[in-house]
């Protein structure tokens, strides 16, 4: 645990430990800034060409320039930038992007647009209309690669929530530093997304889980869980055909702001950090090992169907000059290091290889394999 708390902290930590940095570098300077100023204020009284007055202007000036550089310096450095690459695997007979066993992205990313389309024809129109397989970089409106972007944007942000909420909820975290972001106070930033508009429509207002529960057929519902954050309050309920309904809710500290910058990048910042979301389908294959789709689809009779595509996740962290500053509070921002670790161990495509030990595993599998 306690391990894992630390690896939760790094990036925060990191930030700590530049201001320790760029505190002896203050100091420093102003040492050598009095030093410079006494040598100068000697010079200027020995050539007796300068006023008194003159010479102090002259020395805080050269301290306020070694003190920027110093500082500037260390805030060269104050963005963290990571590409996480992952893929999706299309079935190009049904045109239907489909899970990939032990691996969380495409597992989760096949449920969400299922249930998408099994509830909202017009997207599934849309999905079928234009394959990924027509997408090129120089038609960026493809209408599946945009689906498949509101996907991603909301798988993301799903385990955002989830996180926050996990981090939020623990009693040492005060209520009153906490913002909540929810569909009442961000329905146009949802309704951006169609998809996540679809899925966190409240189940009360959707047909068909109304027409399920005046049938009685409870068996549908497959999971139906509260993180106990409000009386009777059902966050997530799954049916066995499908539909999905979720909770969107964001907790946050205070004076944070969601926004998009553009239809497949968000941004949430505040007076000490941003941090910026990007989504992006290159429409290229994925390059996976050697006969994984023979081994992983072993079951279908026709594996040469499966076709992978490369996504992206675009993730930056950009510290404000004020975090290098500020020295209490910080404890409302570990989760950032924990969701950026989440969402690479879910996504990348080398972490998920290294996961179900591929090598070995594909080592054992040709082994055994009969001897034609």
């Amino acid at each position: 645990m306690e391990k894992e708390q630390h690896s939760n902290r790094e990036i925060v930590d990191r930030l700590l430990n530049s201001q320790i940095k760029l505190k002896y570098i203050l100091v420093t300077v102003i040492i050598l800034g009095l030093s410079v100023n006494i040598l100068a204020s000697s010079l200027f009284s020995f050539l007796n060409t300068i006023s008194f007055w003159a010479n102090i202007s002259f020395s805080v000036f050269l301290m306020i320039v070694a003190s920027f550089w110093a500082a500037y310096r260390i805030l060269v450095n104050k963005s963290i930038q990571k590409v996480i690459t992952g893929f999706v695997m299309l079935d190009t007979e049904k045109n239907r992007i489909v899970g990939v066993n032990r691996y969380s992205f495409s597992d989760k990313i096949s449920e969400i647009l299922d249930a998408t389309f099994i509830e909202d024809s017009e997207l599934l129109y849309e999905w079928n209309s234009e394959n990924l397989n027509d997408a090129h970089p120089s038609k960026p409106d493809n209408l599946s690669t945009r689906l498949l972007d509101e996907a991603v944007e909301y798988f993301a942000l799903a385990k955002l929530s989830m996180i926050l909420g996990d981090f939020f909820n623990q009693p040492e975290n005060e209520s009153s530093k906490v913002a909540i972001f929810n569909k009442e106070n961000m329905r146009s930033f949802i309704e951006v997304n169609r998809i996540m508009s679809l899925i966190s429509q409240s189940p009360e207002t959707r047909p068909v889980f109304l027409n399920k529960q005046k049938s009685g057929e409870k068996m549908t519902v497959l999971q139906s869980f509260s993180r106990k954050v409000g009386q009777g309050r059902i966050d997530g309920i799954t049916t066995l055909d499908g539909h999905m309904y979720n909770l969107f809710e964001l907790k946050l500290p205070t004076d944070t702001d969601l926004s998009r910058t553009h239809i497949n990048r968000l941004e949430i910042k505040n007076s000490l950090f941003t941090l910026k979301l990007g989504f992006h389908f290159p429409t290229y294959t994925a390059v996976l090992p050697r006969h994984f789709e023979e081994y992983v689809f072993s079951g279908s009779k026709s594996f040469e169907k499966y076709h992978p595509y490369t996504y992206e996740i675009h993730a930056e962290i950009t510290f404000s000059i004020w975090g290098f500053v500020r020295t209490k509070g910080w404890k409302y921002y570990y989760w950032l290091e924990k969701f950026i670790d989440d969402l690479d161990d879910d996504v990348s495509q080398e972490k998920y290889l290294e996961k179900i030990g591929w090598e070995t595993a594909y080592t054992v599998l040709e082994v055994l394999k009969p001897i034609k």
